[in-house]
This record gives C-alpha cells, sequence and structure tokens, in this order.
C-alpha cells in the first residue's frame, strides 16, 4: 500500500498580493502534481482554509492535516509553495522536524521543488524564512504606512458619516451626505431629540451604499459615536493619537469644538418639557413620621406610593405606601366625621369655589404662557417657510439641492402642525374653561362616596381643600387632620384644654385621632 497524500490550500484574507493564486486554482494546481507523480488523493483528503499564517496556532484546518501526520495516517503534503504551509518560525519548525522524525515521508509543490535529504530540508528551511522576514515586511510596512497616513491626517480605513476620501486620501465634504449630517449636527444644538434626528434623516434618504452594494443607514448607536467624533470639528482620533486636519489640509469641519462639546455632554438625553403634575398628594400634603415630607412614586405597576423625601437618610427607615392606603383612610374619616349641616354646606361650597378657582387661575397663567410660545414657535417656522420657498423661486436646483429644499420645507410645515395641535390642545384643556362651580362642589352632598370616586387631579383638589396634612409609619396612616380654615364649620371640637382633635371611631387609624 502506497504513502497516503493529502492537498493543502490557503489564501489568508487579509492578503493584498493579487499574484497569489485563489484556493480553487491551488487545489487544480495541485491535483495536476499528483497527476504527473501518479499519486492517488481522494476527494476527501483536500484541505482548504482562508487563515493567515503569520502566527502559529492560527488554523484548525491545517492542525488537523498536522494530526493525521503525527498518527502515520499522512505521509505527504502537496501544496502550491512553501509559504502556504508556514509563515512563523514555529510551524516552520515543525514541518522540519516531521521529516526528520520521517513521519512526513514527502511534500510537493507546485512552484518550488523538495526532495527530502539535507540539502533540500536546508533549501526548505531558508523558504519558511523567507515567507517569514516577508510577513514580518509586510506587516511592518503596512504599520508605517498607516501611521504615516494618521500623522498626515489622511484616513485610516474608518468611515466617517457626511466625509468621503479624495485621491489623495484626505477627508473632504459628501456631495450629498455631508449637508445631512450638518442638519443632524443643527437638530441637536436645537435640542432636538435623537428619535427626531433619526426620522428626519431617514426621511431625506441619508444612507451610504458599500462597493458590495449593501446599503446602511444611521441607528441609534451610529448617531452616539457621530456625536462623539472629534473629527466633526476637525480633529481625526487613532486610539490615544490625535491630529488637527485643520492644520494639514483644507478640512471642511460641521461644527465648532464648543458646540461639539455641547453635544457630547447631551449624549442620549432628550430635551425635557415640564408639564403639569397630575398625582394627588403632591407638594408636601403627606409628611413621613420623621417629619419630612413625602414625594409620589410611580411603582413597575404604575400604582402610586409615597415615601419620605429624605428616604436614604431617613432616621425611621420608612418604607413607601400606597397612596390607596392613604384614600381609604380619608375615606373612613369623611364617612365618620364629615356631616355639615344646610348652612354650613353653603359656606364650603363657596369656599370650595374659591378653593379651584385659585388654581385654575394658576394654571391659566401658565397656559397663556405656553400658548405664547407655541404662537411664537409657530410664526418663526411660518417665516423659515416663506423664506426658503421664495429662496427657490426660479431656481434650476439639481437633484441633491431638490431633495434638502423638499426636507427643510417638509421640516417647517411639521413644526408649523405641531404647533397648532399644541395650541388647539391647551385652548380646549380644562384650565381654559369656565368653572363648573356645581361639578366641583356637588361632592358635599356625599363626600365620602365623592371621594372614592375621585382620582388624579380632583382628587389632589379635593385633599388640600379637606386636609392639612396626613402622618404616614409603617405603611399606615396614623394621623390626619382636616383643614383648619374649615375644620370649625362642622368637626365636633373635643374640649381638653389642649389643641383641638378630630374624633373618628375608625380603628385603622393610629391613635384613634384625626
Amino acid at each position: 500500500m502506497g504513502d497516503r497524500y493529502v492537498i493543502y490550500a490557503r489564501k489568508s484574507s487579509d492578503e493584498k498580493d493579487r499574484q497569489i493564486k485563489s484556493i480553487p486554482d491551488q487545489l487544480e494546481h495541485c491535483r495536476e502534481v499528483a497527476r504527473r507523480n501518479g499519486i492517488v488523493v481522494a476527494k476527501g483528503d483536500e484541505f482548504q482554509e482562508s487563515r493567515s499564517a503569520k502566527t502559529a496556532g492560527n488554523r484548525p484546518v491545517f492542525d488537523s492535516v498536522i494530526k493525521l501526520v503525527k498518527k502515520g495516517e499522512v505521509q505527504g503534503i502537496i501544496s502550491w509553495h512553501p509559504d502556504r504551509l508556514a509563515r512563523n518560525g514555529p510551524e516552520g519548525g515543525m514541518i522540519t522536524g516531521l521529516l526528520d522524525e520521517k513521519k512526513l515521508a514527502d511534500l510537493k509543490f507546485c512552484t518550488f521543488s523538495f526532495e527530502n535529504n539535507t540539502a533540500g530540508k536546508m533549501m526548505l528551511g531558508i523558504m519558511f524564512v523567507m515567507s517569514k522576514e516577508y510577513s514580518d515586511r509586510l506587516s511592518d510596512n503596512i504599520r508605517r504606512g498607516v501611521d504615516s497616513n494618521f500623522a498626515q491626517g489622511k484616513s485610516v480605513g474608518t468611515y466617517k458619516w457626511g466625509y468621503e476620501r479624495n485621491e489623495e486620501g484626505c477627508y473632504e465634504p459628501h456631495p450629498q451626505l455631508f449637508g445631512y449630517l450638518k442638519k443632524a449636527w443643527q437638530m441637536r444644538l436645537d435640542g432636538k431629540t435623537y428619535n427626531e434626528i433619526l426620522e428626519w434623516l431617514r426621511i431625506a434618504g441619508c444612507h451610504r451604499r458599500t462597493k458590495t452594494g449593501k446599503t446602511y443607514g444611521i441607528g441609534q448607536d451610529t448617531l452616539t459615536q457621530i456625536f462623539n467624533d472629534p473629527i466633526y470639528y476637525g480633529v481625526l482620533r487613532q486610539k490615544d493619537s490625535m491630529v488637527d486636519l485643520r492644520e494639514l489640509y483644507d478640512f471642511e469641519p460641521m461644527v465648532s469644538y464648543e458646540e461639539w462639546e455641547k453635544c457630547r455632554k447631551a449624549g442620549r438625553s432628550a430635551v425635557k418639557i415640564k408639564g403639569r403634575h397630575t398625582d394627588p398628594f403632591r407638594g408636601g400634603i403627606v409628611r413621613c413620621a420623621c417629619g419630612q415630607p413625602c414625594v409620589t412614586d410611580r411603582g413597575k405597576k404604575k400604582y402610586l406610593y409615597l415615601h419620605c423625601k429624605d428616604r436614604g437618610n431617613c432616621r425611621l427607615k420608612q418604607p413607601r405606601i400606597r397612596a390607596k392606603e392613604i384614600v381609604d383612610a380619608a375615606y373612613e374619616a369623611l364617612n365618620n366625621a364629615f356631616n355639615p349641616d344646610d348652612g354650613q354646606s353653603d359656606v364650603l361650597r363657596v369656599a370650595y369655589a374659591d378653593h379651584i378657582k385659585r388654581y385654575l387661575n394658576a394654571g391659566y397663567e401658565e397656559a397663556k404662557k405656553q400658548k405664547r410660545k407655541l404662537v411664537s414657535a409657530k410664526n418663526s417656522a411660518e417665516e423659515k417657510l416663506r423664506e426658503i420657498v421664495l429662496a427657490s423661486v426660479g431656481k434650476s436646483l439639481d437633484e441633491t439641492e431638490r431633495r434638502v429644499y423638499e426636507q427643510e420645507k417638509l421640516h417647517y410645515e411639521r413644526i408649523i402642525d405641531k404647533c397648532r395641535t399644541d395650541i388647539e390642545r391647551i385652548e380646549k384643556s380644562s384650565v381654559l374653561k369656565s368653572f363648573d362651580y356645581d361639578e366641583f362642589s356637588n361632592f358635599l352632598e356625599s363626600a365620602s362616596a365623592s371621594w372614592k370616586r375621585a382620582h388624579g387631579e380632583p382628587l389632589h383638589q379635593m385633599a388640600t381643600f379637606l386636609f392639612s396634612n396626613f402622618t404616614v409609619k409603617d405603611r399606615t396612616v396614623v394621623n390626619l387632620r382636616f383643614n383648619p380654615d374649615i375644620e370649625e364649620l362642622f368637626i365636633p371640637k373635643v374640649g381638653d384644654g389642649g389643641a383641638e382633635e378630630i374624633r373618628t371611631p375608625d380603628p385603622r387609624v393610629a391613635n384613634a385621632v384625626l
């Protein structure tokens, strides 16, 4: 039985030498060598991989071939050139060692004649050394070239949105994408959110096409990288090194350093517009037994909780309490102690109407302020829209200019529509309506039932009108007091020579005191 030969073909994915044969070509030439030498290579004995041989232990297919040799199952290897087998010292020495140990009987190459004798192994060793020297020199040249290009402010291979590389490798504005990216920076400086910027870029058709035909757009992570890349104010960064492109050639930045720093510090945070809170029991009406006010907090299931404002340092280490516990305690107090006569009800009705009216007046002023801002923004957008429309009249716009014009026009039209919608919403909101006193004072006829039905802002207004404070401890209301302005109208007094307190038969309220 003759020696068993295998064919090994390799081409590194990062090799730049176009003279190196492709793997199919290598296989075909190796098969021809086998035919000329009367060697039969089974179809399953052709091995191939696309891996670099610069360092040892990087090629699993090659390792499997060597294992077959060491087991004595393979005696010969056919390959295109010695550098296909090894371009590093350890693996070159391993092959020579297998020849010395006679575990490897023969090597055959398409471009090199090898004889398994002293002279042949010496020449093979020289070929391995030359291959390693070529690999090292190529690596040094590439590194040197990268460093040289970086020092000259030329591209080091990383794509920069909005720029393209010219024939010299320098960055210059992309004829289409530069305008889109510059607009994105301006939107960010104007306080626009990532989602608003991404939506505008998507509508504008901001994408790039690679040489292979693939199309890429800008996503959240890419936008974050853009807003953190110093090249957009004129500095190219490579690891820990930086070079100022503005000093090397006529580089056109998109923003100033100050603008870049402002956007970088903002991160992904959106511009937050403060709205009116509607959670009840805000403003310190509920207090922790330690003396600190409680603040509202929405849990994972959107339930409303209250906890000590100084929760981290609260001396009582109080857990948070469900708002429902406060509602239930107040309900019992109203059900047992709230029983005004007709005359008292009339006084209360007027007092509650005044209370609500003061709240609505405050809301009315805030709404007017918001409305003025929206009207101003709408008028400004309408003026900008007129300007860009008039600027394009009678001009012949190319495709890029036309697209930018359409997107700018759409941008301002959307601002105008949104302002109109928000203005209408404010005009229709309850704070601008005439106050219906009967609607809010009907609860006096059955306060406890009205209390249970109320929620949100109506509940908060009822709470601030009826009660001066709630004190909570261990997830329980331990004390509550009616508002001093109204308690004398209908709450029976307990004279004990001290402060007046409100009686209640509610067994759940600590100290039986409301």
